[in-house]
């Protein structure tokens, strides 16, 4: 345990001297902390106890994808097979949440460096073991503020258009093909959209729109309202082109007509 709180401690100092930047030397503690764990639950549980969640924080908010990818095997392995560490994981925490400009979720940075990642391999199975354990409703209400949501939908949408996406809905080996597949989830997501719908297209907001060539309209008040609506809108865009997606498929279409 000493060793294991030494490379801990090692990691986290060399990232404050870099100024959150990664090196060779932190990558490979990270990858010696993810060896080390592998199939040995009492040594996951003690990386468990000194990385979370401060230090997992801290580790994907580094402006280098395979110090995420690396920091994702060595949560991926410690939650994957326990239960209650995966339920700690992606239970809502008021202190990771995202503070002004700061990701300080977990998850959140772990998306915002998916978009840009080379190598991602670890990242996706954290994010397929998520999506797998925990409702989607929970995620994008609970753990993940608007843009996040955009981006998570966009992985989902992503995914849903992939040549492989047809191919896998008969065994369900996929976890994003599970996780678009399953009722409550996909559900909710036809739900969240009429819901989506009814917040942009509001009275007050269509009102506006339409005065937005008349000069008497304050110009401040226009601008507002777009900025305000313009995640919702990419919310409900990233939904709809989901279930038009899906709607090709008589699985998913069968359940659509169930619910309409």
């Amino acid at each position: 345990q000493v060793f294991l709180k030494d490379i801990v401690n090692f990691i986290g100092h060399e990232i404050e001297n870099r100024e959150i930047k990664g090196t060779q030397l932190v990558k490979v503690c990270i990858q010696l902390l993810g060896n080390t764990c592998v199939n040995n639950d009492v040594i996951q549980a003690m990386i468990w106890r000194l990385c979370y969640h401060d230090c997992f924080r801290i580790l994907t908010q580094v402006d280098d994808s395979d110090v995420v990818n690396l920091s994702c095997m060595v949560i991926y392995t410690c939650i994957r097979n326990n239960t209650e560490r995966s339920c700690q994981f992606t239970s809502k925490q008021s202190e990771l949440m995202p503070q002004g400009g700061e990701g300080g979720l977990i998850i959140s940075n772990i998306l915002k460096s998916l978009k840009t990642a080379e190598n991602s391999e670890w990242m996706l199975l954290l994010m397929e073991h998520i999506l797998n354990t925990c409702p989607l409703q929970q995620l994008l209400e609970t753990l993940l503020s608007p843009y996040d949501q955009v981006i998570l939908l966009r992985l989902l949408l992503s995914y849903s258009e992939s040549d492989d996406f047809s191919s896998s809905l008969e065994d369900k080996s996929n976890t994003f093909s599970k996780a678009l597949s399953s009722n409550p989830n996909f559900i909710y997501l036809q739900q969240k959209y009429f819901k989506s719908v009814h917040n942009v297209l509001n009275e007050d907001m269509l009102s506006i729109l339409r005065a937005s060539d008349d000069k008497t309209v304050e110009e401040e008040r226009i601008t507002e309202t777009k900025r305000s609506d313009i995640v919702t809108l990419e919310i409900l865009m990233a939904i709809l082109n989901i279930l038009c997606q899906c709607s090709s498929e008589i699985i998913y279409l069968k359940e659509m007509q169930k619910e309409n």
